[in-house]
């Protein structure tokens, strides 16, 4: 019996998650009791009682407002043969970024992909042992600087922002982002992103898919990478400069943060 009632579940879940697809990543789970109606466990724990109305109309754990406290960070990571010396940089400034984020009292969930669209990537960078971290992964520092470090066997075509809706609409089923989160995603690089998508196009997918309009953005873009002639001379390898990146960033008002820079102030 109780196996009948898990299948049935499944199957009104798989059902009307096409429609409802990012209602379910504030669900922590979610069954069908005696009476018909259904069991909620929200992802902060709270609990509810919902109809199957309830669930086709998106009338799911309401109190679950935007907080921009509650960040879900993507790292995109270019992976080319030209980064190392960059990653060991970027995963030298770990430290500072998991100090300030512990002083903000965010809560908080990193994640790192890369820029290698050729389809040999299908979940996040786990180094470390674990896909995603937070303030409670053990040795937290040393699991960020592993999972950053993502090697030099990528593509040359780096294609960042194809990599982002990839990670964010695939990799877990496209349950990393917490649907009342802020969404910060962090380009690293040492050339332009080659994707076909333009930077309005990728600003519209985020749009899309943070629910973001009316005067509220529900992410943030920060940039790192080569956006002048001058620090191209730090790094020559005859690559394009960031100028869709540049673009991103002034469309949504976000950080751009040179790549020839001592210090990286992600946050």
């Amino acid at each position: 019996m109780k196996k009948n009632l898990l299948l049935s579940v499944f199957v009104f879940i798989f059902t009307f998650a096409g429609t409802q697809e990012r209602s379910f990543k504030d669900i922590t789970s979610i069954t069908k009791n005696a009476s018909g109606l259904y069991d909620v466990v929200c992802g902060d724990s709270t609990q509810e009682v919902l109809t199957q109305h309830d669930i086709m109309t998106d009338n799911l754990c309401p109190h679950l407002t935007y907080d921009e406290s509650r960040v879900d960070i993507l790292f995109v990571v270019d992976d080319s043969g030209s980064m190392s010396p960059l990653q060991k940089k970027l995963a030298a400034h770990v430290g500072l970024m998991v100090e300030k984020l512990n002083l903000r009292g965010d809560d908080y969930r990193i994640a790192v992909t890369t820029t290698d669209s050729t389809g040999k990537r299908t979940s996040f960078v786990n180094n470390s042992g674990y896909d995603v971290l937070d303030k409670n992964t053990p040795n937290l520092k040393e699991a960020f600087e592993k999972n950053v470090t993502v090697g030099t066997n990528g593509s040359g075509t780096e294609q960042g922002f194809k990599q982002a809706e990839v990670a964010l609409t695939t990799y877990m089923s496209g349950n990393f982002y917490r649907k009342h989160s802020k969404l910060h995603i962090v380009f690293f690089g040492d050339e332009g992103d080659q994707s076909q998508y333009s930077a309005q196009t990728f600003k519209s997918f985020l749009d899309n898919y943070t629910g973001s309009g009316a005067g509220l953005q529900k992410y943030e873009i920060t940039a790192v990478n080569i956006f002048t002639q001058s620090c191209r001379s730090e790094y020559p390898n005859g690559a394009p400069l960031a100028d869709k990146e540049v673009e991103l960033v002034q469309l949504t008002g976000g950080k751009s943060i040179s790549l020839c820079d001592k210090v990286y102030d992600l946050f």
